[in-house]
């Protein structure tokens, strides 16, 4: 099991919600890995044998950063840039994440924020390795727009040409996380 924690893209967030500048909300998004990572271990320590622990590794963010992750970040991004109905679908999440957060996000944080939303893409919508170990499902808190979008894509629903030219492995499943 991959137990790895999305930090540095984190940052994102932090810098469009706290107002903090691309290197601070970093250096704080690092921290804040590092304590998750941290939280996680010592639990796993509290409840699993040593050979069950040896079985779990830990990664960060930017341990996704192989070469296939960048091609991948790169054609997405210009997709991003340029493609304004796949712009218009991104936004559309964002501003399902932020309606309930108490505040008006301007179209610029928006677009900002939806950057993070296309940075995650290369990893869940297919199976990335992380430390030569393929992901093949994806845990997310839960069920909603952001899967529905992601599913429609590898199925070749909506933005067919994503699946032609990026699915280069099987679709990474998504198991909802549920109390």
């Amino acid at each position: 099991m991959i137990v790895y924690v999305a930090d540095s893209i984190h940052s994102i967030n932090i810098e469009v919600r706290s107002r903090k500048s691309p290197e601070k909300a970093r250096e704080v998004a690092l921290k804040l890995g590092d304590k998750i990572i941290s939280e996680v271990k010592s639990l796993a320590e509290s409840k699993f044998s040593t050979e069950d622990l040896s079985k779990i590794r830990y990664a960060r963010w930017d341990e996704l950063h192989t070469s296939e992750y960048q091609d991948k970040l790169v054609y997405f991004n210009k997709k991003y840039e340029t493609d304004v109905n796949f712009k218009n679908h991104i936004i559309g999440l964002v501003d399902g994440f932020t309606k309930n957060k108490g505040r008006n996000f301007s179209q610029e944080d928006k677009v900002k924020l939806g950057s993070y939303v296309v940075a995650e893409f290369p990893e869940i919508l297919t199976r990335t390795p992380i430390n030569s170990w393929t992901l093949d499902a994806y845990a997310y808190p839960f069920d909603g727009a952001l899967p529905e979008f992601i599913e429609n894509i590898q199925k070749g629903v909506i933005f067919p040409e994503i699946k032609e030219n990026v699915m280069d492995t099987e679709p990474k499943v998504f198991m909802e996380v549920r109390e």
